[in-house]
């Protein structure tokens, strides 16, 4: 019990306590969202790839395969590839990059943006929270059907999970739990 309690005391001490009780809600308004509209996008088999820097829900859910341009799922860039090199060498049909402004990112670990969507139809940006969006890329052949798919996709995660409330606060949590 005291092992229990004292878990808790830590837990609701961490100044990442609003972070984390909100993290779920805000994974599904938009990686997840990415990800079944991504799957729902009606791209050729052959054309499902994503280059990405959160290699969990959005491949997940897409179904699609996946760069991680940071590295922890992908073999080259893990043993050292430059992730620049390996994304502009698949030439992905999908480039979401993470930025902690309301910005394209100059770079997203590792991966100069601007650069590597170059030639790409930009789609969103989908804010998750307060200093949190990502940004999609898709190239010009599956622009129309993807942008229409992932933007569904998010509107309706975004209308669901927490409407209009991106703040990070354990009072949206409290919210929730109360059912407000």
């Amino acid at each position: 019990m005291v092992a229990v309690g004292w878990v808790a005391v830590a837990g609701a001490m961490s100044p990442d306590l609003p972070v984390i009780a909100n993290y779920g809600t805000d994974l599904h308004r938009v990686h997840v969202a990415i990800g079944k509209g991504l799957a729902d996008a009606g791209v050729a088999e052959p054309d499902r790839t994503l280059a990405v820097s959160d290699a969990g829900a959005i491949p997940y859910y897409s179904g699609w395969r996946t760069i991680d341009y940071i590295g922890l799922n992908d073999e080259r860039i893990a043993h050292g590839a430059d992730p620049d090199d390996v994304v502009r060498e698949a030439r992905p049909t999908v480039i979401v990059a993470t930025s902690y402004t309301d910005r394209i990112p100059e770079d997203a670990y590792g991966l100069d943006v601007p650069v590597a969507v170059a030639g790409y139809h930009q789609v969103g940006p989908f804010q998750m929270r307060d200093g949190y969006w990502q940004y999609v890329y898709v190239l010009p052949r599956w622009a129309e059907q993807v942008d229409a798919a992932v933007t569904n996709a998010v509107e309706g995660a975004q209308a669901t999970h927490d409407p209009g409330r991106y703040q990070l606060t354990i009072d949206r949590w409290l919210s929730r739990l109360r059912g407000d």
